[in-house]
């Protein structure tokens, strides 16, 4: 567990506290936001892995998330993730490589993928949509989505061939980016 330099206290500052000191807890507030943010996403013009900082903003660092690299093998393997179970996918070799916390594995996973399905689906507030796909095997196939309502949208695989998505949200509509990858 990481220790934190700046404390994030919701109760403070309390009702009874003197407002000419409210810009101190703006921005000790401020610094304990960006303080946890930065472990997992790259920060405006800090810790960027490109030359142009701006296309970094935000985005997560490698080993903090599922899936950490979609690149080539030869990029993923001079990767050293931050945590144990970080996953890469080799665009040139097909296969997918987990880290043990010391060295990337392709030998848990099996003989790589089989096929990879993508796309967008719009799905409207309080409503279920059902994407139809390819057949896959149930058994060797995993659906990643992602979407921009903070969670309020749930997907699973229901058949071999149907995405299932609903959007639990009573207040507006979500599109949900997928891909069901399937492997050997």
């Amino acid at each position: 567990m990481p220790t934190f330099t700046k404390t994030y206290d919701e109760t403070s500052p309390s009702g009874s506290d003197q407002a000419r000191f409210g810009d101190d807890q703006f921005r000790n507030d401020k610094a304990a936001v960006q303080e946890r943010y930065g472990l997992e996403h790259y920060e405006y013009g800090k810790n960027s892995q490109n030359s142009d900082s701006e296309t970094a903003d935000g985005r997560h660092k490698p080993g903090f998330v599922s899936v950490v690299l979609i690149d080539t093998a030869a990029n993923i393997l001079a990767t050293t993730p931050g945590g144990k179970g970080a996953l890469g996918y080799g665009t040139d070799t097909g296969l997918l490589y987990i880290w043990d916390g010391s060295t990337w594995d392709t030998s848990t996973v099996g003989g790589g993928v089989k096929s990879i399905q993508r796309g967008q689906t719009t799905v409207a507030l309080s409503s279920t949509v059902n994407e139809t796909i390819t057949a896959v095997d149930l058994d060797k196939a995993v659906l990643v989505y992602n979407t921009d309502d903070k969670g309020y949208t749930s997907a699973k695989l229901t058949t071999t061939t149907n995405i299932e998505m609903t959007n639990l949200n009573g207040a507006f509509g979500t599109v949900v980016s997928w891909q069901v990858v399937e492997y050997i």
